[in-house]
């Protein structure tokens, strides 16, 4: 499936907040939830051995004239290097998807 990624720039009003100092990743940002849930299902089963071990975290944000978006993130992850390292295995299972590692507060 098709992930849309929004830049990691782009002015966003979360729903939900990660525990301070707690990184997440950002696997996807959808037009809605259903499609961001059926998204990360999708991701975890075809992803099982480097996500099996996740939950999912959904997120609305408003993007303003890109409009509303529901994000989906695991984690948390104590730091950046713990962040990029799963980024890094994903990449090597799917090259093609989305990964994002997002810093505490954001």
């Amino acid at each position: 499936a098709p992930v849309a990624a929004a830049s990691p720039s782009a002015p966003a009003r979360a729903a939900a907040a990660a525990p301070t100092g707690q990184w997440l990743v950002q696997l996807a940002s959808l037009p809605n939830e259903a499609q961001a849930r059926k998204s990360w299902a999708e991701m975890k089963a075809s992803l099982s051995p480097v996500l099996g071990r996740f939950d999912a975290t959904f997120r609305t944000v408003d993007l303003g004239a890109r409009g509303v978006f529901t994000r989906v993130y695991v984690g948390p992850f104590s730091g950046r290097d713990q962040a990029n390292a799963l980024c890094a295995d994903l990449r090597q299972q799917a090259p093609k998807q989305g990964c994002i590692p997002t810093p505490p507060g954001s």
